[in-house]
Order: C-alpha cells, then sequence, then structure tokens
C-alpha cells in the first residue's frame, strides 16, 4: 500500500483524529481481507497507520520511523511500533506485513527511501512464494 497524505486523510482519516480515526469500509474490507487469507501487505510511509487502524487488535508490528507521537497513535490501537530508518524496513512474519517508514523522516534521502521500500517489497515476494 502506498503510502503519501491522501492515504492518512482520504483512505482513513488518521491525519486529523489519529487513534481515533477509522478506515473506509471499502479499504477496511480489503485489508481484512487480505489478513484473513494470509495474504502478504506491504505499507509505506503513513500507511502502517491505516494498518493499525484496521489490524491493530491482532497486534501487528509495524514501523512509521522513529516520530513518537504518531508510533504512540499506532500503539493505540494495539500495534506494536518498531522504530526503522528510512533505508530498511520492519518485518512481521506471523502477520505478514512489511512496512518501512520512506518520507515519514523530512530528510530522508531518495536513495534510502529506494532501498527502504526496494526491501519492503522483496520481503513481501518471499512471502508468497
Amino acid at each position: 500500500m502506498p503510502g503519501g497524505f491522501g492515504v492518512a486523510k482520504n483512505l482513513c482519516d488518521f491525519a486529523f483524529k489519529g487513534s481515533a480515526g477509522s478506515v473506509d469500509e471499502n479499504i477496511l474490507a480489503l485489508v481484512k481481507d487480505f489478513h484473513r487469507t494470509g495474504k502478504p501487505i506491504g505499507a509505506i510511509c503513513i500507511a502502517p497507520a491505516l494498518m493499525a487502524l484496521s489490524l491493530g487488535d491482532n497486534k501487528p508490528t509495524l514501523t512509521i520511523g522513529s516520530d513518537e507521537a504518531t508510533a504512540a497513535e499506532i500503539e493505540k490501537l494495539g500495534a506494536l511500533h518498531k522504530n526503522c530508518p528510512a533505508n530498511e524496513c520492519v518485518v512481521d512474519s506471523d502477520k505478514k506485513i512489511v512496512t518501512t517508514p520512506a518520507y515519514m523522516y523530512d530528510d530522508a534521502k531518495l536513495s534510502d527511501i529506494f532501498q527502504g521500500i526496494h526491501k519492503t517489497i522483496k520481503e513481501v515476494l518471499k512471502m508468497i512464494s
């Protein structure tokens, strides 16, 4: 799932309500169906917050980088947050969710963001095969 501010304000309202937010019903159904059927999910940038809103009760391990306030909101939903640099990803093998912070770091280099997204995709593909 790509990230960007649109995810946090259009696909859900995390940008405005944080942990009190909700997810668009169609997106929520899709995420829950992927999880229920064991399909892996990759989430980039702020999209892990949508994963927490959707699947927090399953206690997934996610990252949005190192922003303490956003991490605290994610943890209020039941998810576990793990700090991660932009060039890495966090793999929750049990829940089949892979996340990377990307532009959650304002000063991230494009090369670091590329590496983090590349690793995320690689891990998701490993889960598929």
